[in-house]
């Protein structure tokens, strides 16, 4: 016989993520499980990682590199999604993440080694997760910036 309080609605918390809520019932020597909606859920499907950006473009610019790429068509049940981006120099054998999450399709990565090819790769995120990356952009090389003055000059400016 199973003890009357495996009959009563059970519901875990697990270390991460939402609560799952499950009825238990008895038939006869069986167990029966019925699926409940979590609190404030309202039966909704539970959140995952979202699917993976696609068509990363680069533009090299003096010294950084605008991106920009498609949106996942899945967000993982999520209405936000943000981006992380990588950058590989020797052709995608490493990786070096970019320090910052972006929240739309479109980023400039500044600091890059003018003369440098660079390649990228773009993953979406929410709160479940991160996506794979996915294909990485055509190599793009920075140039050096050109808008320097090339010799002496204070010009506009009053040396005391």
């Amino acid at each position: 016989m199973i003890p009357p309080e495996m009959t009563r609605a059970y519901t875990p918390t697990p270390p991460h993520g939402p609560a799952l809520a499950a009825h238990v019932h008895q038939h006869g020597s069986s167990l029966s499980v019925a699926h409940m909606p979590h609190a404030g859920n309202s039966g909704s499907a539970a959140t995952v990682a979202p699917g993976v950006p696609t068509g990363v473009t680069a533009e090299a610019y003096d010294g950084a590199v605008k991106l920009s790429w498609t949106a996942p068509t899945s967000t993982g049940g999520t209405e936000r999604v943000g981006y992380v981006v990588q950058y590989s120099t020797d052709a995608g054998a490493t990786w070096t993440t970019v320090n910052r999450r972006f929240g739309e399709t479109r980023a400039v990565i500044p600091m890059l080694t003018a003369g440098t090819s660079y390649v990228f790769e773009v993953a979406a995120v929410n709160k479940a997760g991160q996506s794979a990356f996915g294909d990485m952009s055509a190599a793009v090389t920075p140039v050096a910036s050109t808008t320097l003055p090339t010799s002496g000059g204070n010009r506009g400016h009053a040396r005391h």
